[in-house]
């Protein structure tokens, strides 16, 4: 280990612990215990430590607060424009399938919450590769991070090897944007992720509340979000007692370097036409918005002829007709799941142990002008 890198891992480890020994760092770092003394005397003379008997203890100043007795992030937003030494309090890994559509959002939440507790956050994209997450995941593990954020690229962990990755840790992890519920409730994992389930029931109680009666889903396949749609759907159509007969169409995920090909939404209109569905609640927004656009071209633009809600909410507000939409809490789902994690390691370095969390934040329904009230005319 080179000597920069001592440095901010002693750095660190010192914020972190208020104190480190030579013995115990140098058999962490496996180098010499002479060589640890000289590292703390070079950062002493820097003024960045104390030295002390077979040791080193944390400085500390108006220019940096003991965070050892502070309740985890208290006076760190406002420490954070003091000047600090080097090295961040943690280093956080966060493993996500891609760093475009839906998780931009998420992983600002999560930088920002990092700066809140003057974390470092290192980023790996797994592409929605199994094998590409479970090396993203060892090489963070390996790279000596503190805790872990993780979005699985499969709908359901159970049996996974990357579930068996994540019981194996023995860091801080948390789950993001996926369920734990098919898991062993002793596993030591928290969750963080948008109630996928209230939000289709959201989007099913606006169009009911229209008068629509014939509501159609359409979701894309193989998306990890569609099953949450899917059983949401049912349930609130039953609620709302909507017309037994709804439309149920499954999407197909486009195709990288292809041209756009219009026919899956060719066919779902004319399923609406031939069905009389009069609302369709539609994932994703790209494709609720290719679909107002077709129907518009047919002449059943939203909203009278056609009401739409897209689930999600990237691009729903810039179609010719904006569209209604679900937004899932995608910044909030960051930053609570990085607050999380690195609450939980501030807290087991005090000796304090904290209950399991799975937490569940609602999405928001944005109105918009493609749902409007059924014509009189159109109930029959």
């Amino acid at each position: 280990m080179i000597a920069d890198k001592r440095h901010d891992r002693l750095l660190r480890e010192i914020r972190l612990h208020g104190a480190v020994t030579v013995t115990e760092f140098a058999a962490r770092a496996g180098v010499a215990p002479m060589t640890v003394r000289r590292d703390l005397a070079a950062l002493e003379a820097a003024g960045l430590l104390k030295r002390t008997h077979g040791g080193a203890i944390a400085l500390v100043s108006d220019a940096e607060p003991d965070l050892r007795g502070a309740r985890p992030g208290a006076g760190l937003a406002g420490a954070g424009q003091a000047q600090r030494p080097r090295g961040a309090l943690l280093t956080i890994g966060m493993v996500a399938p891609s760093a475009s559509y839906y998780f931009p959002e998420i992983i600002r939440g999560a930088q920002d919450a990092a700066r809140r507790f003057d974390a470092r956050l290192v980023l790996g994209i797994s592409n929605y590769s199994g094998v590409e997450e479970g090396r993203q995941i060892q090489r963070l593990i390996a790279s000596g991070v503190d805790g872990l954020l993780v979005t699985p690229s499969e709908a359901q962990l159970e049996g996974t090897p990357t579930l068996d990755l994540l019981a194996e840790a023995r860091i801080p992890v948390v789950v993001v944007e996926r369920s734990l519920r098919e898991v062993a409730p002793s596993l030591p994992l928290d969750e963080v992720r948008s109630d996928h389930v209230a939000g289709t029931e959201m989007a099913i109680e606006h169009l009911a509340a229209l008068g629509h009666r014939r509501v159609g889903l359409a979701a894309r396949v193989g998306s990890p979000t569609t099953p949450w749609l899917q059983q949401a759907f049912e349930r609130a159509a039953a609620r709302t007692q909507l017309d037994p007969g709804f439309l149920h169409a499954q999407l197909p995920r486009p195709t990288a370097g292809e041209g756009m090909d219009t026919t899956h939404y060719e066919r779902l209109l004319d399923e609406c036409v031939a069905t009389g569905t009069t609302a369709l609640v539609v994932h994703t927004d790209e494709d609720a918005t290719a679909l107002a656009a077709l129907a518009a071209e047919r002449g059943i633009a939203a909203p009278g002829g056609l009401s739409i809600v897209a689930y999600d909410d990237e691009v729903a507000a810039l179609a010719a007709v904006p569209l209604t939409a679900v937004s899932p809490p995608k910044y909030e789902v960051g930053y609570t799941a990085m607050g999380q994690c690195c609450e939980r390691i501030l807290d087991e370095a005090k000796g304090h142990v904290r209950a399991l969390r799975r937490v569940r934040l609602l999405p928001t329904l944005r109105i918009r002008e493609s749902t409007g009230r059924l014509a009189e005319d159109a109930i029959a």
